[in-house]
């Protein structure tokens, strides 16, 4: 992986920001215990966040960036891959922040993995009965080979056509171009897979840093219920 040397521009950091300022005036997180799954250097979200929660933990892949995560005030910093992470925890979380790799990457076993698809199977151990998992979802993706990176991150492993693949088995939808209640009906969908149900959600629209790009992507909060209370 190649990382981006800009590592946030300004649409990034004033979506992020009203996105975590929005959820923190939905719910009274001052009690919660975070886990931000792919944390990166937390610009874009535990430093959003931190000061409003009891505690974050943040999971990270790159060790360059363990510094910057303890200098947010984080609780833990566990470097490693975070499926591997998953497999293995012990804790439970009030809020699961979910901002993994777009497009393909590879886990520790060397299998390939797409957006936040594989990571929300990591709920089932990871939530509490009652939790706020927070996914970026892009509605409309783009071909950066034809198109240009944009200064994103560059990942060895990426493959537009298998991508596509991968966003039309989980939103059973064009995977070009997705709506947002598509969106929120494949992960109502999936949570229900999970034992869970969608209580509540907070939604907001990212700025684009892309030209002709504007609003391809959104975040979203889902309040999640286990079924078994």
């Amino acid at each position: 992986m190649q990382v981006r040397a800009i590592d946030v521009t300004d649409a990034d950091v004033r979506s992020a920001k009203l996105f975590f300022d929005a959820l923190a005036g939905f719910y009274d997180l001052s009690e919660a215990h975070a886990l931000d799954m792919f944390a990166r250097n937390g610009q874009l979200t535990i430093s959003n966040y931190v000061d409003k929660l009891k505690t974050v933990d943040a999971w990270e892949l790159n060790g360059a960036h363990r510094e910057a995560l303890h200098a947010l005030g984080t609780e833990t910093v566990t470097i490693g891959c975070s499926y591997l992470g998953a497999i293995h925890a012990a804790k439970r979380y009030d809020l699961i922040v979910i901002d993994s790799p777009q497009g393909a990457h590879n886990d520790y076993s060397g299998s390939t993995r797409f957006e936040h698809f594989h990571s929300l199977q990591s709920l089932k151990k990871l939530a509490k009965p009652r939790c706020i998992v927070v996914l970026y979802v892009n509605k409309e993706p783009y071909d950066k080979n034809k198109e240009g990176d944009h200064g994103y991150d560059r990942y060895d492993e990426y493959d537009f056509e298998a991508w596509m693949k991968a966003r039309q088995s989980f939103y059973s939808h064009s995977p070009y171009k997705i709506s947002d209640a598509v969106a929120l009906h494949a992960y109502e969908r999936e949570m229900g897979f999970m034992g869970f149900g969608v209580v509540n959600t907070v939604m907001l629209p990212c700025y684009s840093d892309v030209k002709n790009k504007e609003n391809y992507a959104f975040r979203v909060g889902l309040e999640i219920v286990s079924k078994q209370l």
